[in-house]
């Protein structure tokens, strides 16, 4: 799942501006705005790439525990605008395991 789950956000910084283009895009301050006031959420996680690209591009999660909204942005730091990743009316939130030892098998 991990693993899945590193592929996915590592696309998605990989991506970066050209994914932006394709995706509906908005001033990150009109788009937190827009997240808090219509749909009570509120940042609650950053996904951040490998260290040579953290200041071009940002992965956003925003949610709102009593309604169960979530939405994942693709910030572009130098542009300073947001883009629409996905969202979803329902999640959870997953414990984290310990993580294996060299030489566990699995």
């Amino acid at each position: 799942m991990k693993l899945i789950l590193a592929v996915i956000l590592s696309s998605l910084f990989i991506m970066g501006s050209a994914f932006a283009q394709g995706s509906p895009c908005m001033p990150t301050d009109e788009f937190d705005k827009m997240a808090t006031q219509k749909y009570g959420e509120s940042k609650v996680w950053m996904g951040f790439p490998p260290s040579e690209q953290r200041k071009e591009k940002v992965l956003i999660l925003y949610e709102n525990n009593k309604t169960m909204s979530w939405t994942i942005v693709l910030y572009i730091v130098n542009d300073n605008i947001s883009c629409y990743v996905a969202s979803g009316n329902d999640y959870i939130h997953i414990e984290p395991k310990e993580p294996l030892k060299k030489g566990t098998n699995m």
